[in-house]
């Protein structure tokens, strides 16, 4: 051993010296046996294997012998160009992989091949599917998730030697009479579809030594009864949870036809059933299962489903809970128990064994049913509730809104058994604080578990009344008193285990955790200030160190690049660690307001903020700068304005932000117009971009200009085309530029912000030229353009619009509705999601008011609509989106005068429709309605929307400042109200 040291110590020195050594010292991993070197590739995919044969001959025609083949092609991920002309992309992409494998196949030894996958996100040619699995014939693992293009034939393998086979993406297993797979232990089938119902038997009967089983379903597989029935399997996870809406026509209920799901495996020692889509679940007893997890319910309650169905349905879920009776850890899913009490048959055995159970309560009525299941649980050693005990973000925190409503949990009469002597860990998660039953649950908890070790408690708030975005109802100094007095409580009930911890987790405070003793008789704290020193003191039990200054040197440059300049340089006296650290940092932030109050400029002031920006550039040490960016309030000499901007540019600068106050214009240095690293560009103020330079930023992707005074027609144009791959642009116009005609020509825009709100002389005409086709956002507020030519946008997905004639009024108001903002509706047909400010809905308005009609919107979701007009344009809207999902109205003016009559609530104007639009009937899920009067035709709206809407799941009101009594009353009335959805939730602020 130590004869060889010298010499290591030789070669190690040759090697920091910079002197030559052998290949094979050099290249340890050549030397490797081959057999290794192969399980090395077959870790990688095939691509990447076989680019490994350029390394050496050693290399050349290794990677041949991997028992591996796997190749994966992302064709949508991959693919930035026009969709029209994906296909003919993907065509060549498919040729060029098929005749690849093709090639493989024919020159290596195909029975060395283990295993085979292949991942592809567009059609495959079943044909060439068929040969290459035909080729396959020692495969033991088989992975395909592909779309096959005809009709494909399985083919079973000569020596059924596959282990592992995994199947997805639509392929449709048809097998012959002949399968067999005598020799497979695991099959995942996700999202396949099936010949029918014997399909699937036929492929789980050929599968006699089965150990896994996964399954996710689709609304279209062609299986109504699927049955399981295998008794070798150990592992099953079936995924059912298309929504029964996608399966059945409300309308014809009854004449649906019933689904089933029927699971035989006496050995099951797993089992994961998530099933909104049967109607009748069939579990035979599975003795062996140690661990599952249970969500089975009806998603869609139907008006025609007899009462019988309904508890039949819930003696299925609970005998599911009576096959499981050996069940060590146990997660039940949403709604699930609720199931099980519209049952007749509700008798659910005694979980012997369960030490972990997680419950996901469904609100209001899931609580009661919590003390049954700790009761059936005796030796519980674990317990979480993700979603807590009550539903506050459906009813509001006021105490005052929220009177004579009664929450479900109620203390059992005898102690559980697991609670006085099992019970260690309790998590509950979505607490308030703010409601009593929260209280008596934990302080139940506390006070009977006598060998409870820890109860985490995660603190949570809601955007609803009283929440923390309601800063008016529930102010920050109330906020944090309310929650000392909710640990305050906690901390001063009688304790049941006088080694519990608490750990309670709260938003916008810190981490407390408290080991607590047991309490005798001790006075309540009186007074705020005491409950917060309490509190304070309670958190210093957490231990505090310096753990940021361990993080390594970049991590903590990338912190301190995200703050302003001033405060990265103030951390060099925190420590010697820190001193020199922010010279490191390639962002830079430089802000003359955070140096001293604008109130107190003086001269010597501006000469300090010139001096810091020189020092920080001058000691600064990265390679390149990231960000640079400079906003300056007063006037300073351009020069040294102009040599900072110089020092990035020279840096390889990728994002420059320019925001200086000048009386007179700054002219850029002739470096910054050809800056090829330049990625983001935000100019502002008065900046001067000379038109007799060219422009060109290669590397430029968003480019945001805002009020520059330079700008004209010809200007804007040549700054659009130097940016070949500009993806975002932002506009804010000026009141002094010359733009008259802004025209925007981009191949390769996908965000434009364009806002022309602002005065301008009524001699001159303005329009807007858009021609961006890959254009996918749009947010356009003109106040003064006459003429707006779009092209056609047929990716657009969403688009805000926010266009009158304010400043102007050129045009007739029916003619600029009608001809001009018709015209750019339909130019937008295609969006997902549009918002429509009330400037442009009153043109519209005042176009169909003369006849005029609205584009369809096929693929409009959610709709956003300021009011100031009546309600009946909402109705055309919706008349013209009948896939909408998601519809957000705002009023934005309470009363208007109406003819020579007195004030009235303008929006309160509405007449039911003829029909009702399809939307509503069909697709429309979520509504809020800001501005809420209450006024009888609002009501009679509302009344309306509850009725028609069948698949609403969530009404949000807000209304204006009312009072108490008030917003009771309408809050009554509107739950008395009939509703075509029974699932639908109504929230009133």
């Amino acid at each position: 051993m130590d004869s060889n040291l010298p010499e290591t110590s030789s070669k190690n020195r040759k090697i920091f010296e910079g002197e030559e050594i052998s290949n094979e010292a050099q290249d340890g991993i050549s030397q490797l046996p081959d057999n290794i070197l192969c399980h090395i590739l077959s870790l990688l995919p095939t691509k990447f294997a076989a680019q490994t044969g350029i390394l050496s001959k050693r290399w050349k025609e290794l990677w041949l012998s991997v028992p591996v083949i796997e190749f994966q092609m992302h064709l949508w991920a991959n693919y930035e160009g026009n969709m029209k002309a994906f296909d003919r992309f993907a065509k060549t992409k498919i040729e060029s992989f098929t005749n690849f494998l093709n090639r493989l196949l024919a020159v290596r030894d195909t029975s060395g091949i283990k295993k085979f996958r292949l991942v592809c996100d567009h059609a495959v040619d079943s044909r060439c599917l068929d040969n290459w699995l035909s080729a396959l014939h020692n495969v033991q693992e088989l992975d395909l998730q592909i779309w096959v293009l005809g009709e494909f034939q399985w083919s079973p393998f000569p020596d059924n030697s596959l282990e592992i086979l995994k199947l997805g993406c639509g392929l449709l297993l048809n097998f012959p009479s002949t399968v067999s797979f005598p020799h497979l232990k695991i099959l995942h089938l996700h999202s396949t579809t099936y010949a029918g119902n014997a399909s699937v038997e036929k492929l789980l009967s050929s599968c006699p030594v089965l150990e896994d089983l996964q399954i996710s379903r689709t609304n279209q597989d062609n299986v109504t009864n699927f049955v399981i029935a295998v008794p070798s399997l150990k592992r099953l996870a079936l995924d059912f949870s298309t929504n029964e809406g996608e399966l059945y026509n409300e309308d014809d209920y009854e004449n649906a036809v019933e689904h089933k799901l029927i699971i035989t495996a006496p050995n099951l020692e797993y089992l994961s059933l998530v099933d909104y889509m049967s109607d009748s679940i069939q579990v035979s007893s599975m003795a062996s299962v140690t661990e599952s997890r249970i969500a089975v319910c009806k998603i869609l309650e139907i008006d025609s489903r007899t009462a019988e169905q309904i508890s039949n349905y819930g003696s299925n879920v609970c005998g599911i809970f009576r096959s499981i009776p050996n069940v060590k850890r146990l997660s039940i899913g949403e709604f699930t128990m609720e199931s099980t009490s519209e049952s007749l048959d509700r008798r659910l055995p005694v979980f012997q064994s369960l030490v972990h159970l997680e419950i996901n309560l469904d609100g209001v009525n899931g609580a009661m049913l919590l003390p049954e299941l700790l009761e059936i649980s005796p030796k519980l050693e674990s317990l979480s509730l993700p979603q807590g005990i009550t539903s506050p973000g459906l009813m509001g925190f006021n105490p005052q809104e929220n009177q004579g409503i009664s929450y479900s949990w109620k203390p059992p009469q005898n102690v559980p058994e697991c609670l006085l002597f099992s019970l260690k860990n309790v998590e509950i998660r979505r607490i308030t604080g703010r409601v009593e039953e929260e209280v008596k649950l934990l302080k139940y908890f506390l006070e009977n578990a006598l060998v409870l070790e820890k109860i985490t408690i995660c603190y949570e708030e809601f955007e609803v009344s009283g929440g923390p975005m309601d800063t008016t109802n529930y102010p920050a100094a109330r906020r944090l008193d309310d929650r000392v007095s909710f640990i305050d409580k906690l901390m001063n009930c009688a304790k049941g285990s006088a080694a519990c911890q608490l750990d309670v987790q709260m938003p916008e405070l810190f981490f407390c955790c408290t080991t607590m003793a047991p309490v005798t008789n001790s006075a309540s704290i009186a007074t705020s200030s005491s409950k917060r020193r309490k509190y304070l003191e309670a958190g210093k039990t957490v231990e505090s160190e310096d753990r940021i200054s361990y993080l390594p040197p970049e991590v903590l440059c990338r912190i301190l690049s995200l703050l302003p300049t001033k405060y990265a340089v103030g951390t060099s006296v925190l420590s010697t660690r820190w001193k020199y650290l922010w010279v490191s940092v390639s962002s830079y932030d430089f802000d003359d307001e955070l140096l001293f109050l604008p109130a107190k400029h003086s001269g010597e002031d501006k000469c300090h903020f010139l001096n810091f920006v020189d020092r920080v550039l001058i000691l600064q040490k990265a390679p390149s700068v990231k960000k640079f960016r400079l906003k300056c309030s007063q006037e300073y000499d351009t020069s040294r304005i102009n040599m900072w901007i110089s020092f990035a540019i020279m840096h390889d600068v990728e994002e420059l932000d320019i925001r200086v106050l000048m009386k007179d214009s700054l002219a850029l240095p002739r470096s910054f117009f050809d800056c090829k690293t330049l990625v983001v560009l935000k100019l502002s103020s008065n900046l001067n971009i000379g038109s007799s330079l060219p422009i060109c930023f290669p590397n430029l992707k968003t480019l945001d200009l805002c009020s520059l005074d330079c700008l004209d027609d010809s200007l804007m144009k040549k700054i659009i085309a130097g940016c070949p791959i500009l993806e975002e642009l932002r506009i804010k116009r000026s009141a002094l530029d010359k733009i008259q005609n802004l025209c925007v020509q981009s191949s390769s825009l996908r965000r434009l912000m364009l806002y022309c709100c602002i005065a301008c002389p009524k001699d001159h005409k303005y329009s807007v030229v858009i021609e961006s086709p890959c254009l996918q956002f749009l947010d356009l507020g003109d106040y003064i353009s006459e003429d707006f030519n779009v092209n056609e946008l047929s990716q657009l997905s969403e688009a805000r619009l926010s266009v009158a004639q304010i400043y102007k009024q050129s045009i007739p108001s029916d003619d600029y509705g009608e001809n001009l903002i018709g015209n750019l509706l339909c130019k937008i047909s295609n969006v997902r999601r549009l918002k429509l400010s009330h400037h442009i809905n009153k043109s519209v308005a005042c176009a169909l008011e003369a006849g005029s009609c609205l584009c369809t919107y096929p693929n409009l979701t959610c709709l956003e609509v300021e009011l100031e007009g009546s309600w009946q344009f909402v109705f055309d809207l919706l008349e013209s989106s009948p896939n909408l999902e998601v519809l957000v109205c705002t009023k934005v003016r309470r009363c208007t005068q109406i003819g020579k009559g007195p004030q009235v609530p303008h929006c309160c104007i509405w007449k039911p429709p003829d029909s009702i639009p399809s939307c509503i009937s069909s697709r429309l899920g979520k509504i809020r309605l800001a501005g809420f009067d209450g006024c009888q035709v609002e009501m009679r709206l509302v009344q309306y929307i509850l009725k028609s809407a069948k698949f609403l799941q969530e009404l949000k009101i807000t209304s204006h400042k009312l009072d108490l009594k008030l917003q009771s009353s309408i809050l009554k009335e509107l739950l008395l109200f009939p509703r075509g959805s029974v699932s639908c939730q109504i929230e009133f602020s």
